[in-house]
């Protein structure tokens, strides 16, 4: 999977449903999570949850991510990362999920779909998604720390 892979699931639609697998469903109870299905959305703010209760980080450049010597560096098989490159963290991410397809259907694995096939318009509202949860989290780490 490169990194410019994509879910082969309607990005845009917020209400679609994943399931973590394991390793990543236990970080985002470490976070507050206590379900077992979440739409993107929720993922993306358990994982800042847990991005900032463990302080991993960068105090100078917070959009940068130091996760080598944590549990989610291992999920996401890398030392650090940068949330300023959604499509990345996005791949990470989705290696780490199941689509939920229905109620009536069972879980599929995630699958990812070439560049040629994204829907640019998708692409630019996951970017956004992704960039706006984790600055509105990271920030209110940082405007804490001030005080």
């Amino acid at each position: 999977m490169s990194a410019e892979s994509q879910l082969n699931v309607d990005t845009a639609d917020e209400n679609k449903l994943v399931k973590p697998k394991l390793e990543f469903q236990t970080l985002l109870q470490q976070a507050g999570a206590t379900k077992d299905t979440f739409t993107m959305k929720e993922v993306m703010f358990y994982l800042g949850q847990y991005i900032i209760q463990k302080q991993l980080y960068d105090q100078k450049q917070q959009h940068i991510v130091h996760c080598s010597q944590d549990a989610l560096g291992r999920v996401l098989g890398v030392d650090s990362f940068s949330v300023k490159e959604p499509r990345v963290l996005f791949a990470m991410i989705t290696k780490n999920l199941v689509a939920i397809k229905s109620q009536d259907s069972p879980p599929s694995p995630v699958e990812p779909q070439s560049e040629t096939q994204t829907d640019k318009g998708a692409e630019v509202r996951l970017r956004s998604n992704i960039t706006v949860v984790f600055e509105s989290v990271l920030n209110k780490s940082y405007l804490k720390n001030l005080k």
